[in-house]
Parts: C-alpha cells; structure tokens; sequence
C-alpha cells in the first residue's frame, strides 16, 4: 500500500493564453494539503485535472496507489468532492438528497450522513434552494463526508 493519499507527477494542460506545467507534489495518507494562490494561478484547473473532469495534457495521477484514470470509478467512490457553488437539485430537501445519491457510493453511510446534519444543524426536511449558501455548502460537506 502506497503512502501517499495523493500523487501528481508532471501534471500539465494548455489552453490558448494558459498554461499549468509540470505540476507535481504529494500528499501523504492523513494529511491536508490546500492550494493557495492568485486569482487565474490554475488552481481550479489543478484539482479538474485530478478529478478527470478535464483531459490533461502530460502527466499522472495517483490516488489511493490507484491510477486515476484507470481506475476512475472506484477512486471516485472513495472520494468526498465539494465544489465551490454545490450542484445539487434544489427542489430536493436534504434527507432526500441522501436517499438519492447514497446508493451511486458502495461506502456511503446513512447513519453518518443523518449524524452530520443533525451535527451541522441541517434542516432535513427543507428544500436546497430555500437553505442559505453556506447552509448548501454545509449540506454539500455533509454529503460528501458520507
């Protein structure tokens, strides 16, 4: 079992007036990394690239000791993502959202989803579109930790 959590090795993209190259570092298991940097720096195309959300250009990415790409799907299942503005559907209420995305993760946990929106205080029964940002951000943190 590898030690790292992460590994990016010479992670590159280019976009016409754009370039991220040759990015690499390591996050070992147990550990927390942030990106930090200005505004256009490709921080956001960082973490789409080792999500598989766009094509890179040069590079690989590990996770979990697993190629990413190769194996997509069961890195994914072990990943919690939160993006900066949730996509979720907002005529759903949270307790919904947790019976509809729950099954798409062999290691979802409803009794840790109903914890942490009785933890964060998430109202269970109140559609998504009617929560503040930040309680949908809470909301999406907790979906993502299940």
């Amino acid at each position: 079992m590898t030690e790292n959590a992460l590994e990016v090795r010479g992670l590159s993209k280019a976009y016409r007036g754009f370039t991220v190259k040759d990015v690499s570092f390591a996050i070992p298991r147990g550990y927390v990394m942030g990106l930090i940097g200005p505004n256009g720096a490709g921080k956001t195309t960082i973490i789409k690239l080792i999500m598989n959300l766009i094509s890179r250009g040069a590079g690989d990415v590990e996770i979990f000791g697993l190629d990413s790409r190769e194996h997509e799907v069961e890195v994914k299942s072990r990943i919690g993502f939160v993006y900066d503005e949730p996509c979720l559907p907002h005529d759903a209420t949270a307790r919904e959202l947790g019976w509809a995305l729950g099954p798409f993760y062999s290691g979802w946990s409803e009794e840790r989803y109903c914890t942490l929106l009785g933890e964060f205080d998430v109202p269970e029964n109140r559609k998504f579109k009617k929560l503040s940002h930040g309680m949908q951000m809470t909301l999406a943190l907790a979906l993502a930790l299940s």
